[in-house]
């Protein structure tokens, strides 16, 4: 997947992920192409690399039309994921495809091997691979436009930057003195604070500014407004649709059925359960919240959304002598990269190697290659 990465030509990009869905195509064309009797080694195995082939593939395209610098390349990968996700949708609902694993000899199977065979055949059902035709090619056609549509919702709100422009530096007050010396005035006098991350959170946990602060929030909350609305709704709908079609109640019902709580009635106790256990807490943590407001006004009788970020950091400092401003020189990226590959290769049993002729879409960018039962 790494050709990806260096990609900066849209036609070029969208050849790379062809070119996958073809090999992809081909470790089909073998499973379908065998004859006789079924096994590991002529289904389970290959169909197993082609899914990890599609997802990785599905993965990769997703995470650049996201993050890649430039423009054309992220709205290549937006044609590229619906063309990946159109292949795949038409793999979930390859009856061939489907009659041959169900042909495959469970008996000679470990049980891990079973337990793949059972998950797959349940995930063809769920697919709708054993319904008619009409309903088969409702479903397909359901399913990519829910990608459309999901693209969109979320490319409103990735395209949306508001911002609230500052009087001056007095409205940075008590925010960290890196953040101020990027946030310098523009030639009116005024600064701009957008509701791009690196801006929104550390100015809602450190400026002292309340009413700022307030602005910034709504503007946030704000995103893809109206836009999404309706978007959000044909969404609603089209998941409601494809969840009866299959034979579900709701698209809850559906979504949760192959994940360890089974149930949406599931999820209502659970929450009903963790809040009778944290309410307590959650009561005096808000009271501790409310109190330290009050020693700025004293009249108050509720800490809102947008003070909550800010009143916790106070109370950090004053309450266990922890700035997370002072912490900062102490948590560079190079630690914290270290530290967090070092947790994952203890956790997963994993080694990560750097891996510098790979391509990338910038110098900065860093490429490990992930290796396990090295040792």
């Amino acid at each position: 997947m790494e050709v990806f990465l260096g990609e900066r030509r849209p036609q070029a990009f969208r050849e790379r992920c062809r070119e996958s869905l073809a090999e992809a195509k081909g470790i089909l064309d073998g499973i379908m192409g065998h004859r006789g009797s079924r096994g590991p080694a002529d289904t389970l195995l290959p169909l197993n690399r082609l899914s990890m082939l599609v997802g990785n593939l599905w993965n990769v395209i997703s995470l650049l039309r996201s993050v890649h610098p430039a423009a054309e390349v992220r709205a290549a990968a937006e044609e590229s994921e619906k063309e990946v996700a159109r292949f795949d949708n038409e793999l979930s609902l390859n009856r061939g495809l489907y009659e041959a694993v169900s042909r495959c000899d469970a008996s000679s199977l470990d049980p891990a091997g079973r337990r793949m065979l059972r998950h797959v055949l349940r995930d063809f059902h769920r697919a709708g691979v054993d319904r008619d035709d009409a309903t088969r090619e409702r479903v397909r056609a359901l399913r990519e436009e829910l990608v459309a549509i999901g693209q969109e919702f979320l490319r409103n709100i990735s395209s949306d930057v508001r911002a609230v422009e500052l009087d001056g530096p007095a409205e940075l007050e008590g925010l960290p003195e890196d953040y101020i010396h990027k946030h310098r005035p523009g030639l009116d006098g005024r600064i701009r604070i957008t509701t791009d991350y690196p801006d929104y959170n550390p100015y809602m946990s450190y400026a002292r500014s309340s009413r700022r602060r307030r602005e910034l929030y709504v503007e946030f909350r704000k995103r893809a407004c109206p836009a999404n609305v309706d978007v959000l709704g044909s969404l609603i709908r089209k998941r409601h649709e494809l969840a009866a079609l299959l034979g579900y109640p709701s698209w809850a019902a559906y979504a949760v059925e192959d994940k360890m709580i089974k149930t949406p009635e599931a999820i209502a106790g659970f929450i009903e359960r963790v809040s009778g256990i944290a309410a307590a807490r959650a009561c005096e943590e808000y009271a501790a919240l409310l109190a330290e407001k009050r020693r700025h006004e004293a009249a108050a009788e509720e800490v809102h959304d947008w003070e909550k970020s800010f009143y916790e950091e106070v109370l950090r400092v004053e309450c266990f002598r922890i700035d997370s401003r002072e912490l900062r020189p102490y948590l560079s990226y190079g630690a914290i990269k270290d530290g967090i590959l070092a947790m994952a290769a203890d956790l997963f049993g994993i080694e990560f190697r750097p891996a510098p002729a790979a391509r990338r879409w910038h110098p900065d960018v860093e490429v490990l290659d992930v290796y396990e039962g090295t040792s």
